[in-house]
């Protein structure tokens, strides 16, 4: 049987949990889900701190899972690349308990990631994969007003946010994600998702929301997500027509204003270089290259690393770095030398295989198609990639959970 013709009906798992199918019930499930990660911060402003995401979006997402159409989910090659890196997973976890790390910790760690490919396969199964696309679209614009709305009153931005250097910029939009970096991630992906449902459809309202998000995500002045947009839409542009290459300089509109040139121009001081050496992203990457020396093959464990876990669970791993435990930066903000060093390089292999095989797998469903919704997913497969460079994506529900859905409705038989 070729892979990807495998169902997940035709496993014991799949017919065994088919009985329980109620795919209209996963898709509103996936979508609470989305909607709680991304208005979380709006709940507890508002005194509903009760509704936390941390401890209900995983339930949802099981139960988005136990209640999805299984006849409808294929097991691609990029599906078998994920689970293997799950399974990787467990095992470097075992080797680091093995090691004396709370197990605890591992625990968390892998139950954080797996989040991402439940994700995944729920939605693979849910009712309707296109309505479910067009309704994450639909969730976000409240969250993309709100952005809008924090850049043109100034409203204050957190200090961490805000560096002396750039002293222009006195507002980055967050809405209610609390990061502007988060935001920026979440409206790469829709800002590319909502165009390719515009050229699909038709539809004014998602060219609309296609603009609305390209604006606010200059407002949050997030370099990462604007290079992951860019780069996304490069890919589509590449894929629809490589003449349309041309168009690529409409993403340099936002140069016109002073405060983005100030945030780009940054990046090539002197003085950013040598704080990144000192105690940022450049430093992160020696200390965790370093890490990577000692255990090479599979890892320091899941949660152990260069995340929030880490960092509260007081990680011995950091007693291991490059200058004896002391730590100048505990986030290696790049997700994907967080995998590299949580899961060696065997991990890194299998998580990038999956990345690869499943940009094939939608480049492949585009050419067959002609689809405009499969280009667009591409291309926030790209932003999202890109984006993992610069954050620790996976670690952010807000950004991870929907890139899961979505990939996975794009996979729905």
């Amino acid at each position: 049987m070729q892979i990807d013709k495998f169902l997940l009906t035709d496993s014991w798992t799949g017919k065994l949990t088919q009985k329980m199918s109620a795919p209209v019930l996963t898709e509103w499930l996936l979508l609470a889900s989305v909607f709680l990660l991304w208005y979380e911060g709006l709940f507890t402003k508002i005194g509903l701190g009760l509704l936390n995401s941390y401890f209900i979006v995983p339930v949802l997402l099981v139960l988005a899972f136990l209640f999805a159409d299984k006849s409808k989910i294929r097991i691609s090659r990029s599906t078998i690349y994920l689970i293997s890196f799950f399974v990787l997973l467990l095992v470097s976890g075992v080797f680091a308990a093995g090691r004396g790390i709370s197990p605890k910790l591992i625990i968390l760690g892998w139950l954080l990631y797996i989040q991402f490919l439940i994700s995944m396969i729920a939605s693979a199964g849910s009712i309707n994969a296109g309505r479910l696309i067009k309704n994450i679209i639909i969730i976000s614009v409240p969250m993309v007003i709100a952005g809008g709305y924090q850049f043109v009153t100034k409203q204050t931005t957190s200090a961490l946010w805000i560096t002396p250097v750039e002293a222009s910029i006195t507002t980055r939009a967050f809405a209610f994600l609390g990061s502007p970096n988060v935001l920026g991630g979440v409206l790469a992906i829709t800002a590319l998702l909502s165009g390719s449902l515009y050229f699909e459809k038709k539809d004014k309202f998602m060219l609309a929301v296609s603009v609305l998000s390209v604006i606010v995500l200059g407002f949050t002045f997030s370099r990462s997500a604007w290079l992951g947009f860019a780069i996304g839409f490069l890919v589509i542009l590449l894929v629809k027509n490589w003449k349309l290459v041309i168009l690529l300089p409409l993403v340099l509109v936002g140069l016109l204003s002073s405060q983005i040139r100030t945030r780009i121009y940054t990046v090539f001081t002197p003085t950013y270089w040598f704080d990144s050496a000192l105690d940022g992203r450049l430093w992160s990457l020696n200390n965790g290259f370093n890490l990577l020396s000692k255990y090479p093959l599979l890892g320091t464990g899941p949660g152990t690393y260069g995340g929030q876990l880490a960092v509260h669970g007081a990680s011995p791993v950091y007693l291991q770095g490059i200058q004896n435990g002391y730590v100048a930066l505990y986030f290696t903000d790049n997700q994907w030398l967080q995998i590299l060093v949580q899961t060696g390089l065997v991990g890194f292999l299998l998580f990038t295989l999956f990345a690869v095989n499943i940009f094939a797998e939608l480049i492949v469903k585009y050419n067959k198609t002609k689809i405009w919704t499969y280009l667009g997913i591409t291309g926030a497969l790209v932003a999202f990639s890109v984006t993992a460079i610069f954050g620790n994506v996976l670690e952010f529900g807000a950004i991870a959970i929907p890139m899961g859905i979505i990939l996975g409705a794009a996979q729905s038989e």
